[in-house]
Formats: C-alpha cells, sequence, structure tokens
C-alpha cells in the first residue's frame, strides 16, 4: 500500500465508464457514481480518477444503472462504513474494496453473479458478507484478512471455492458449505483461528493444500464419502480437533493432513486408504488409538507417527500381516477391530420452527447437538425502511462430536414486517439491512 499524499480538496467530476460519469463533493466528502453500464476497470497503480480522495471519501453513492463496479475502484477509502450496491451490477472487479477498513456493511444486489480475487480482502471491519446465491465465482483472496466477519453465507451456485478466499478471517466462526460446491481451494479458510463449525456437503470431492490449517477452534469434522482426495496440510495445527470422520473413498492421507491435531484421541482410516504419507499423524500428542480398516495395511513411512505407543485396532484376518509389515509392526499394541469399532453414529435431521413472534426454532432428537445454518431470500428493500419483502429460505445441518452430520433441512418462512430503525442511531439506512439480517441469523 502507498500513503495517501496530504492535499487540499475540492469537488471534481469526470468519467468513469462509457457512460458513467462521478462526483466528489467535498463538503460531505461523498463521491456519487452516475449513468448506465460497464464502470472502468482500474490498476494497481492507482490510476481512478478519486484516488487523491480516497482516505476522505466517507460515503459512496452507486446510482442504478450502472453493470459493474471496476477493478480497484475503491481501494483504500479508509474512512468509507457502508455501501448500497444496485441492483442491475453483476460484477465487483478484483481489489475493488480492498483495504476500505472502516468498512462495517456490503449490501449486496441479488443480480451479482462474479466477486473478484482481492475484492474484500483487509476489510477488516466488515462483520458480514450476504452473498446471493446466483454469484458463481468468488476470486483468490477476495475476503482474506477480513477479521471481524463472524458469518458468510455460501451461494448455491458456488462450485469452486478459491484459494485464500477467506483466509485469515479471524472472527468467523461457522461455514455452511452448499451442496454443489466440487472443491475447497488452497488456504480457503486457513488460519480462521474461531472457526467452530464447518459442514462440508457430499458434492465436494476435493480439499485443497492448508485448507483448513490453523483453525484453531473446530472441534468436529466429517469428510464425505464424495471427497477422493485430501491434500496436504489440510487440517495441520488444528489444535482443538477431536473428531475426525473420513471419506471411505479416500485412497491417500497426504503428508501432515493431520500434524499437531493434539485433541484427537481415536481415528478409523477407512479400507479405501492405500497409503498415509510423511507425518500425517505427527504430533498428535493425546492418540491413543488408531483404528485401520484395509486388510491389507497401507504403506507408510515410518515418519507417519512419532508415537508409536498406540492401541491399533485391524480386521482380526489382518492381524498377522500387521505384524509383519514395517513400520506397522512398531505398535506396541495390536488388537482385532469389534463391531462397535466400526459403527459411526449419525445425527438425526433436525426440524425448523418459524414462530408468531418471528423467532427460528431448531430441534434434534440426538441430545447435545450444534446447529448449522444459513439462511437466503430472494430480496430486501431499505428506501425509508429496512424491510426483508421476500421469503426467508433456511437450511439447517446438526452436528456433533463423534457423529456424522445430520441429512440437511430446508425450510421457507414468510419473514416479512421487520422495519425502521433497528439498530437504535436514529438513522434508517443500509446499517438497519445489517441488524435486520443478524436479527434474522441469531434470533
Amino acid at each position: 500500500m502507498f500513503a495517501l499524499p496530504s492535499v487540499a480538496h475540492a469537488d471534481e467530476s469526470g468519467q468513469c465508464g462509457e457512460n458513467l460519469t462521478y462526483t466528489y463533493v467535498e463538503a460531505t466528502k461523498t463521491l456519487t457514481i452516475s449513468g448506465t453500464g460497464k464502470m472502468k476497470n482500474y490498476s494497481y497503480n492507482h490510476n481512478e480518477p478519486w484516488y487523491v480522495y480516497a482516505s476522505n471519501i466517507h460515503h459512496v453513492v452507486l446510482n442504478k444503472g450502472m453493470t459493474s463496479i471496476g477493478n480497484y475502484a475503491f481501494e483504500e477509502c479508509s474512512e468509507l462504513v457502508a455501501v448500497e450496491i444496485p441492483e442491475g451490477v453483476e460484477s465487483i472487479g478484483s481489489n475493488a474494496f480492498e483495504a476500505c477498513s472502516s468498512l462495517v456493511s456490503v449490501k449486496i444486489p441479488q443480480s451479482l453473479t462474479s466477486i473478484g480475487e482481492f475484492a474484500f480482502r483487509s476489510c477488516t471491519n466488515l462483520i458480514e458478507a450476504s452473498i446471493p446465491n446466483d454469484v458463481t465465482s468468488i476470486g483468490e483472496y477476495a475476503f482474506a484478512y477480513c477479521e471481524s466477519l463472524t458469518k458468510v453465507n455460501i451461494p448455491t451456485k458456488l462450485k469452486a471455492i478459491s484459494a485464500h478466499a477467506f483466509y485469515s478471517c479471524d472472527g468467523l466462526e461457522e461455514v455452511l458449505i452448499p451442496n454443489g460446491v466440487l472443491s475447497i481451494g488452497d488456504y480457503a479458510f486457513s488460519s480462521c483461528q474461531h472457526l467452530t463449525l464447518i459442514t462440508i456437503p457430499n458434492s465436494v470431492t476435493s480439499i485443497g493444500k492448508s485448507a483448513f490449517s490453523s483453525c484453531w477452534a473446530i472441534k468436529t469434522v466429517v469428510i464425505p464419502n464424495s471427497v477422493t482426495s485430501l491434500s496436504s496440510n489440510a487440517f495441520y495445527n488444528c489444535v482443538n480437533l477431536s473428531s475426525v470422520i473420513l471419506s471411505d473413498q479416500l485412497t491417500n492421507i497426504e503428508t501432515k493432513s493431520f500434524h499437531h491435531c493434539r485433541s484427537l484421541k481415536t481415528i478409523n482410516v477407512p479400507a479405501s486408504v492405500q497409503s498415509i504419507e510423511e507425518s500425517a499423524f505427527t504430533d498428535c500428542d493425546n492418540l491413543k488409538e488408531l483404528r485401520v480398516l484395509s486388510t491389507t495395511p497401507p504403506t507408510m513411512p515410518e515418519g507417519a507417527f512419532n508415537n508409536y505407543d498406540l492401541v491399533l485396532k485391524v480386521p482380526a484376518s489382518a492381524l498377522t500381516a500387521y505384524s509383519n509389515t514395517e513400520p506397522w509392526s512398531k505398535f506396541t499394541t495390536k488388537v482385532a477391530l469389534t463391531d462397535e469399532d466400526l459403527v459411526i453414529k449419525k445425527c438425526a435431521t433436525p426440524t425448523i420452527t418459524y414462530t408468531e413472534d418471528g423467532e427460528l426454532v431448531f430441534n434434534c432428537e440426538t441430545e447435545g447437538v450444534d446447529y448449522l445454518y444459513n439462511f437466503s431470500s430472494s430480496g430486501s428493500s431499505l428506501g425509508n425502511k429496512a424491510v426483508l419483502t421476500d421469503n426467508l429460505i433456511v437450511t439447517v445441518y446438526a452436528v456433533k462430536s463423534g457423529y456424522a452430520n445430520s441429512e440437511p433441512v430446508t425450510a421457507e418462512f414468510t419473514a416479512k414486517g421487520r422495519l425502521g430503525d433497528l439498530n437504535g442511531d436514529g438513522k434508517v439506512d443500509v446499517a438497519d439491512h445489517v441488524k435486520l439480517s443478524s436479527i434474522i441469523m441469531n434470533p
């Protein structure tokens, strides 16, 4: 980043697209974009014409008619708190809002289909990202270092979560990845240190390198049977991870996949696994029992584990094979698997109730579960009222340590009637939309 020059500002206007104009008014510290069509793309050398005012801009008004936000358009507008992107905008360019460090809320229109790389990187005060379901592309680092972000809706039409997309979002607490996502990219959620709950759907086939590394708060992970590839360092340094259910289609556990997962006590290695790589389970200080379901010992180097003082459970017919195969023979205790060892319990499917008081209530027959959920709606309006104009669609899973996740359940409810000055600041503006979302998400 470059230090912005200190200059005397004056009102200014000009072109920012073939049919788009901008006006900056110093008295109100407001930048307004008007007209129709696409905004011009700018570059890393700060050639957007209002960049000289960037640190002074408090308000950005985007009028209906524009169809895109250009690359680097509002980078480093460090005093910008809220922005409402109008319906009709289909794309947010790369680095468009990068380092808008005061930005708390962004109202994203239902028309949006793509978010460019680095688009919101280092928006350190952004608390919510309600991404419309028609978005099919979220670029690399799009929300990286958004350390105040606590919840994000992953759109249902997204096929891939890009590398580093949510890297180091320290405040992110839970993520429900919708069915339809095929891959989770390298470092996608790495260093999200408060991420507690994550649901990976049956559509995902690959989990990238370090995808969830250093997610210190995760306690349970279920890797669905659709996953055939688990890349190196995938859950490296997840120090509170105590329960892992691996895909029964997994063929290889790569280098340091679970290194330093020091809360793991037991793990089942499916019969499909043919190899375990170097340091896959090193420094798992509390690992006491390893259950391997294959009748043929998987290949692995001696360094896959650094502690062989464990109970190794294998099929009764394979005890001799494991005892005669290095380094499996190093395990101090080798016994036969029991029927109970092979049972994986699954959370019951939850129910959803929307009460007359406007609260969502989840229930599950399995005791002690947590609920992982997201919501979407086909629209909301602001004007002089903040009103959820269409129905609320809720999807929820029940999750519990040591259990497979429940099947998802989805319900639709009428959610009209929340309106007015919801955050009590004496104004009705885009911030009330954020509060509205918070009420719906956390009744």
